[in-house]
């Protein structure tokens, strides 16, 4: 009966050590997590592929911004305002926000 116990005791500190020691993936440890949206931005450009980069780049910038240290995941920008010609500023403007995650590692 000793013997067994005694068994059955190593062979659970085995299977934590070796748990333990197992070296853990970021799939593992890491999600995405939140449900975050940026603040409205206004891109311009010299056409609507460039307003929109812009676009992008102001609503990415504040999202790693609030992710940091951690990485944006899940992202997803959201024109609410189609692409036009401002005659006034002699650009093509469109507007819009982003919806994201943050990818954390616990």
């Amino acid at each position: 009966m000793k013997a067994r116990l005694a068994f059955l005791l190593l062979t659970l500190v085995l299977t934590v050590a070796a748990i333990v020691s197992v070296p853990k993936t970021a799939s593992a440890l890491c999600r995405c997590v939140g449900s975050l949206s940026t603040q409205s931005y206004s891109g311009m450009g010299a056409s609507c592929s460039e307003a929109e980069a812009d676009l992008r780049a102001q609503a990415n910038n504040e999202a790693q911004t609030v992710c940091f240290p951690d990485s944006v995941c899940s992202s997803v920008l959201v024109i609410d305002t189609a692409c036009y010609w401002d005659p006034a500023g002699q650009v093509y403007r469109t507007s819009g926000h982003m919806t994201y995650k943050c990818f954390h590692c616990f």
